[in-house]
């Protein structure tokens, strides 16, 4: 009895416990490579978001015209005094309370002595930090503009981490050099929050390829970027590589902006080692406790799986609901903030996009609704279309008002007005280009037409009788998808006779070539 217990029952059981701890190992080991790995991807989302809000900040001393105009009345009375206290007060407005900023440093280039300067008190600044950027890295500042040009750039000197600009005259000649001493902790913020992190630091590429410590770290750190043992080449933009160097993990991540920026931490070897330990304990303690009812659990698996397919689908149906509730309170709050700023252009184009992301969600469940709220929608498209193109873009519409409460389709005016934009621009060669939009009624149907002032080439012209057949590519661009989706509901809903066509046309006011797309729907199927 006591072999049949040895060999029958003991002996594959601590064969069995020794393989599966094995197999936890391993588990645990790719689990651990895999949660560092997540968390530096996320790392570099948030270093990108940070650097993202600092070059934000800095493109304000470009398109807020203080400094220029400033700068030009200098120019003609040559009062420096009053130069000196309207850039110095908006480098104070716009950073000296910004938490991912030391200091903000303005010079112009026709005199490159004089340094306009604020500091923020509550990220660490300093006037010392002033007085170390015009030591160690003015002279290098003022090279770097000469071929900056629009970009901007980053640059480390002595642990320090500046983010340069240029201001450019209307012939985009440089009159100014803003640079931006970033807060480290601020950067080191999204690092510290990899799991695991002991150390960390951020690197950028230099001209020869060589990477150049932006944030130092510490002794290990930078044996394994210099010795070559981590290699940051092979780390895709916004991905994450695994290292193991001396006995230490590392994970590096690249983030492609500003000429090429790297990331490298170096994980703490005792939290990984007591997870593990603390894993295996359990897993043993547990598998021992649970094998006289291993048979049985096995007869659950099936129900497991449903219940995790059952908890994923709830999260998801939980996130669709609550992400765009959330965006369109931040887009509430972002308005309120641009009316309190008495900044009502802004505020115009946070609207114009609420109500188009409102069109998307679609948290009533229409398929269709009036005319009218259809050409809300295009309104605030075109809100946001014209503040691209500015004069280069000129709309016309030209609508039957009686017909504003006609049911039709949800948005099949739009894609198709967005197609007609994006083609007249293009095929425009820098000219103006010109939109129109009318509604009206032909006998039985509602017509809706939408003109643009390109030329429709004969490629073209193929490509989208592809996609109105039905043969064209599934995984084309959302433009045509919105051609394809828009004539097939048309279709569907009011049969073979209506629907979308786009055609070459001759413009009524000067004859040139234009493309006309033509939405027809029968009127007796609109309900109204």
């Amino acid at each position: 009895m006591a072999k049949i217990i040895l060999l029958g029952w003991f002996l594959p059981l601590a064969l069995f416990t020794g393989a599966l701890l094995l197999v936890l190992t391993g588990y645990m080991n790719r689990a651990a490579k895999n949660t560092a790995l997540a968390s530096a991807q996320k790392a570099t989302e948030i270093l990108s978001l940070r650097l993202n809000d600092c070059e934000l900040a800095s493109k304000n001393a470009s398109y807020l015209p203080v400094i220029m105009n400033s700068y030009r009345t200098y120019l003609t009375d040559g009062d420096k005094k009053d130069l000196s206290e309207s850039v110095t007060t908006f480098l104070k407005q716009q950073y000296r309370y910004d938490p991912n900023l030391k200091d903000a440093v303005l010079v112009f280039t026709s005199e490159p002595e004089d340094l306009y300067y604020t500091y923020n008190n509550s990220t660490g600044g300093t006037y010392k930090d002033i007085q170390t950027f015009a030591d160690t890295a003015l002279a290098d500042v003022l090279k770097l503009s000469k071929t900056l040009d629009t970009d901007t750039r980053l640059v480390g000197k002595d642990g320090r981490v500046y983010m340069v600009r240029n201001l450019m005259d209307p012939k985009f000649n440089p009159v100014a050099v803003l640079t931006l001493e970033l807060n480290p902790d601020a950067l080191k913020e999204g690092l510290k929050s990899v799991w695991g992190y002991a150390d960390g630091a951020l690197y950028l590429r230099g001209q020869d390829g060589v990477q150049i410590p932006l944030l130092a770290g510490g002794e290990d750190i930078t044996e394994a970027a210099g010795s070559g043992a981590v290699d940051f080449d092979a780390v895709s933009d916004g991905g994450a590589a695994y290292d193991t160097v001396n006995g230490h993990s590392y994970v590096s991540s690249h983030l492609s902006s500003y000429g090429g920026l790297w990331t490298l931490v170096k994980l703490d070897n005792g939290v990984i080692k007591a997870e593990r330990r603390t894993y295996l304990s359990f897993a043993l303690v547990l598998l021992i406790l649970l094998i006289p009812l291993l048979v049985i659990v096995r007869q659950y698996e099936q129900i497991y799986r449903e219940e995790i397919a059952l908890r994923d689908a709830g999260i998801k149906a939980l996130q669709s609901q609550i992400n765009p509730h959330f965006l369109n309170n931040t887009l509430e709050i972002i308005n309120w903030e641009a009316r309190l700023s008495e900044n009502y252009k802004i505020s115009g184009m946070i609207e114009a996009l609420s109500t188009m992301l409102s069109a998307t969600m679609n948290r009533k469940a229409e398929s269709v609704h009036t005319l009218r709220e259809e050409m809300n929608y295009v309104d605030a498209y075109l809100t946001i279309i014209e503040r691209r193109f500015g004069e280069q873009l000129h709309v016309s519409k030209e609508i039957d008002e009686k017909l504003l409460e006609v049911k039709v389709p949800r948005l099949i005016i739009q894609p198709i007005v967005e197609n007609a934009v994006e083609h007249g621009t293009k095929a425009a060669a820098g000219r103006k280009t010109e939109v129109s939009l009318s509604v009206g009624r032909e006998g039985d149907h509602l017509v809706i037409k939408i003109t643009n002032s390109g030329h429709l080439q004969e490629a073209d012209a193929e490509k989208i009788r592809e996609l109105l057949t039905g043969d064209g590519d599934p995984d084309a661009g959302h433009l045509s998808v919105g051609i394809r989706n828009v004539n097939s509901r048309l279709k569907l809903m009011y049969g073979e006779d209506c629907g979308l066509t786009v055609e070459d046309g001759k413009s009524a006011e000067n004859g040139t070539g234009c493309t006309v797309s033509t939405i027809r729907i029968r009127m007796k199927d609109a309900q109204v």
